[in-house]
């Protein structure tokens, strides 16, 4: 082999390399009757229904110990309940593009996780105008609940989760602040475990639950019913499907 191949030589070697490929797709192309690589825009925001509160809070809490954390955890328990209920394109979407979030953003500490994931969601079905103020209001609310909840201590004594790793009343506290470091250490202090405990690692499963349920929860809401923490009128999705005010509670 020539090791002292000429850039002259290395672009004409590329360039047909190029076209063979080009060829190749082309024929592929033509075989199947389409075109299998030709990207589909989808408009944004993406569509959006009412989904079951907690139902997500099982999920959310599940999800958590599925190997990419929290922030997977609160993004993906949303997103694969809209797969169910809409289909494309959330499909196409892995939620392990949320995998990042875990521990602060790659164990940082900085914004927690369950926040992060739940923030992603609402920027994917909510328009520039709405997700600012959704977003707010959901960390302004992080910042001021006791967590785990009650409703989240009750579920796992009572083995509603799917994913029974610890089955006691976990004690509670308020982080004050959306970061995990700050929220992590405030609550292993408070409840004098560690952060590498079996205890932690639930609390933020429970936590994670939490926050994937308050998000679907004030989702739905199409009035100025809720306004935890922060002012504001929560619109109509442009592209929700509509939903019946059962469904919505």
């Amino acid at each position: 082999m020539n090791k002292n191949l000429s850039r002259k030589e290395f672009l004409k070697n590329t360039t047909k390399y190029a076209a063979g490929v080009a060829v190749g797709t082309g024929a592929l192309n033509m075989l199947s009757g389409k075109n299998l690589f030709a990207g589909t825009k989808t408009d944004w925001p993406w569509p959006y229904t009412a989904l079951d509160v907690e139902a997500m809070r099982i999920a959310g809490h599940d999800t958590y110990y599925a190997g990419f954390g929290c922030g997977y955890g609160s993004f993906e328990a949303i997103i694969n309940a809209l797969r169910s209920a809409i289909g494309d394109p959330y499909t196409n979407l892995p939620g392990q593009i949320m995998g990042f979030a875990a521990g602060g953003a790659v164990g940082w500490g900085t914004l927690c996780g369950a926040l992060n994931g739940a923030a992603a969601v609402i920027s994917l079905v909510a328009p520039s105008a709405d997700y600012t103020p959704l977003i707010n209001e959901l960390l302004g609310w992080y910042t001021q609940t006791m967590f785990p909840t009650d409703t989240s201590n009750e579920y796992a004594v009572n083995h509603l989760f799917n994913v029974n790793n610890y089955d006691q009343v976990l004690p509670q506290n308020i982080s004050g602040s959306p970061l995990c470091h700050i929220s992590v250490t405030g609550w292993c202090n408070s409840a004098d475990f560690s952060s590498g405990s079996t205890e932690r690692k639930e609390r933020c499963a429970r936590l994670t639950g939490d926050v994937a349920a308050y998000t679907v929860k004030y989702l739905t809401i199409t009035s100025p019913e809720l306004s935890h923490r922060s002012m504001f009128l929560l619109q109509v999705l442009p592209n929700a499907i509509p939903v019946t005010a059962a469904a919505a509670q």
